[in-house]
């Protein structure tokens, strides 16, 4: 009932709004007077209607959560606090993480401990202001090891950038090096977890249908993809991939620190 009465409240306030424009410009208005009348006709329905759409978001998960047994928090309280400065996703100023989900995943006889949720943060370009939503897995391995590593779509920028030698790894697959910039702290570790079984695994689509991100970073995994987060569906989908994926991991990533780190 709520959200009805917003849709109608915008509604009503789009004319509102363009009637205001005329007479600002007709009796030569303050533009500051304008500008606030403006943003509380049409920002305070469509500020409404986005907090009941993400208060719905939160619901679904929650009961996502609830069916499969995951602890789950509308906040970032289930992220382990360190992970903020060692990923990409969340090393933003304005990074807000929301609905946290705990659970733990079975892989080559370890329990992981995996939490997954959303993030939002805004970016700043050439000036101008643009928000991005995003999914994440991230999960942690059962022993400490300092390691970075990225493996990421492949852009523009970063073909202009190996034409001078920078960073980026490539394999003996054209078709992988072409379609991901590698990079990482320890290149045996790199070709480690790529090899052609690997390549050939990412390069079939994710499951949400969207470029997939994978960053290794003390001793923790995270996994994102493009463009808009997962629906609530699509998260145990994505859990299962993760699983996957790590199936055709290195042991001694699953390993005490000893010979098999040798």
């Amino acid at each position: 009932m709520k959200g009805l009465l917003l849709v109608i409240g915008l509604i009503l306030a789009i004319p509102l709004a363009i009637v205001l424009l005329i007479v600002s410009i007709k009796f030569d208005v303050p533009n500051w007077i304008s500008e606030i009348v403006f943003y509380i006709l049409i920002g305070t329905p469509l500020a409404g209607l986005l907090a009941i759409k993400c208060k719905a978001r939160s619901e679904r998960l929650r009961l996502l959560a609830e069916k499969h047994g995951w602890e789950f928090n509308k906040n970032d309280s289930l992220l382990p606090e360190s992970s903020r400065s060692h990923f990409s996703t969340f090393d933003h100023g304005r990074c807000l993480i929301l609905n946290t989900m705990r659970t733990s995943l079975k892989v080559n006889g370890q329990s992981l401990e995996t939490v997954l949720g959303d993030c939002e943060y805004t970016s700043r370009r050439r000036g101008i202001n643009l928000d991005f939503q995003r999914s994440f897995i991230l999960i942690s391995f059962p022993y400490q090891f300092i390691e970075r590593a990225l493996i990421r779509p492949e852009n523009v920028l970063d073909r202009i950038a190996g034409g001078f030698g920078f960073d980026d790894i490539d394999f003996e697959s054209k078709q992988f090096s072409d379609a991901f910039y590698v990079a990482g702290s320890d290149k045996r570790l790199i070709y480690e977890i790529l090899p052609p079984r690997m390549m050939d695994f990412l390069l079939k689509d994710h499951p949400s249908g969207r470029a997939v991100t994978i960053e290794i970073a003390y001793s923790r995994l995270c996994i994102t993809t493009e463009k808009q987060r997962w629906k609530p569906e699509e998260f145990p989908v994505a859990l299962r991939w993760a699983r996957e994926l790590l199936e055709h991991w290195p042991a001694r990533l699953f390993a005490p620190r000893g010979k098999s780190w040798q």
